[in-house]
């Protein structure tokens, strides 16, 4: 876990402190901290769900507290008749064109690496190249383009740095099946089995694998199965195995 990750509970303590201390009699200033944080606080995962344990999403609506707290400052130095608060006046339409520069420039220069899917997960996996996100959603982008070998390399890279990641053992098997290397698929789909045994997926794929290969007899084996854990029999498909 980065360092960042376990000095953060202690950068928010001292955070609190800070405006406690400084601003306890600023309503404004405590009740816009409390407007970030309360609803910020209902977002994060202390049991996760899914693999996004961070977004930028999850802050949309807790910013409302720090633009609550920057807006009423904004009109109490407005109201202000100090020469301190004549030079921030004159200094603000500045700042705040400063502001918005620096967002569009930062904007342009993200939609120059999310063109597509690729270029996206590229630069993920540049910035990341341990975690398995950014190889797997890559491997999905090849795979839907019908770039099998590309996909391949993702899908064998998710594999390198975790054994037991049951959706790209069954992705590249769908990708051994459609080049027809059958024995490759089957192992595929016989590893991810092993790793999610109530998969219907994974019985039907191993099943159809199996008939290609003119081996009926695994297939009807594998296709009961698979109607075990999913959906109704296909009557024509299993009437051709029992011939």
């Amino acid at each position: 876990m980065p360092a960042v990750y376990m000095a953060a509970p202690f950068i928010l303590a001292g955070i609190l402190t800070t405006v406690f201390l400084v601003w306890r009699r600023n309503r404004t200033v405590i009740f816009g901290t409390f407007l970030f944080l309360v609803p910020l606080s209902l977002v994060l995962q202390f049991v996760s769900v899914g693999n996004a344990i961070m977004a930028d999403r999850y802050t949309y609506l807790p910013y409302m507290g720090i633009f609550f707290i920057i807006g009423m400052g904004c009109e109490d130095l407005k109201n202000k008749k100090t020469s301190a608060s004549k030079y921030l006046r004159q200094a603000a339409p500045v700042l705040l064109i400063l502001s918005g520069l620096f967002s569009a420039g930062a904007t342009y220069k993200r939609t120059q690496v999310w063109k597509n899917s690729e270029t996206l997960w590229s630069d993920v996996i540049s910035k990341f190249p341990e975690h398995t996100t950014g190889h797997m959603n890559r491997g999905n982008y090849y795979e839907n383009n019908e770039q099998w070998d590309k996909a391949i390399v993702d899908y064998s890279n998710v594999i390198a740095l975790n054994a037991n990641y049951f959706n790209a053992y069954l992705s590249r098997g769908n990708i051994y099946f459609r080049q027809k290397s059958f024995d490759a698929a089957l192992a595929d789909y016989t590893k991810a089995i092993e790793l999610k045994s109530n998969s219907y997926t994974a019985w039907h794929n191993r099943s159809v694998a199996y008939g290609n290969m003119n081996d009926r007899k695994k297939a009807l084996e594998d296709e009961l199965k698979a109607i075990q854990f999913g959906q109704n029999e296909d009557s024509v498909y299993m009437k051709w195995l029992r011939q």
